[in-house]
């Protein structure tokens, strides 16, 4: 007589037949931990990062470049193991390899010394001051705060605290590249402040950013 049939063992051997093969996205790029930094803290009025973009780039880990490098799927059946993802490529950190974000061919890439080479003119006319650069996930987002002017005397609930100009890039495709006038305005007695955006601008990264941006400068 067979064998009665065990259903757990059955279904056990049931699974262990083919399984469909999924493709896993594979950038040749080093594995590294996207992780949102804090917000920086402010930098003293006077210091050379108040001054200079390139110097508050690189206190804020935002002084590389945004590169690319091609893109890759698991499949046991193609030579080697992999084969290339026509039409879409990775964009990664010139320093560590760490990848910023997955594109198709329309992606135009601003790097963040082009993106922020204007904020230059605007301190060098003694308008304003860098007050913090900020960079989130790992790279993805960086943006530099600017104040331009800040209050003075007794300040009351709702009154204005400071104006900044806030400039900011992205390289995952989440967000534009942006530059913002926003408002500090004090919201209650124990000093927090809420953010009012009074005017901006955006930029795409498609193929035409580069002039776009240029002419805004």
């Amino acid at each position: 007589e067979p064998m009665p049939t065990d259903p757990n063992t059955a279904g056990r051997q049931a699974s262990q037949k083919e399984t469909p093969m999924t493709a896993t996205i594979v950038p040749t790029v080093n594995a590294h931990a996207n992780i949102a930094r804090k917000r920086a803290a402010e930098f003293q009025p006077g210091s050379e990062e108040s001054r200079n973009v390139h110097a508050a780039l690189e206190a804020g880990n935002a002084l590389w470049h945004a590169v690319w490098r091609p893109l890759y799927v698991e499949n046991p059946a193609a030579l080697g193991g992999i084969e290339p993802v026509e039409g879409s490529r990775a964009l990664v950190r010139s320093d560590t390899g760490a990848p910023l974000g997955i594109h198709g061919g329309s992606y135009t890439e601003l790097q963040q010394t082009r993106c922020f080479a204007g904020v230059q003119d605007v301190i060098d006319s003694g308008d304003c001051r860098i007050i913090r650069c900020n960079t989130y996930q790992g790279g993805r987002k960086v943006a530099i705060e600017c104040e331009l002017n800040a209050a003075t005397g007794e300040i009351k609930r709702g009154d204005a605290v400071r104006t900044k100009l806030v400039f900011s890039n992205s390289h995952d495709g989440t967000s534009n590249a942006a530059a913002s006038v926003v408002l500090e305005v004090l919201a209650c007695l124990n000093g927090m402040t809420r953010v009012e955006r009074l005017a901006g601008m955006k930029f795409r990264h498609t193929r035409g950013i580069h002039a776009k941006h240029e002419r805004s400068n």
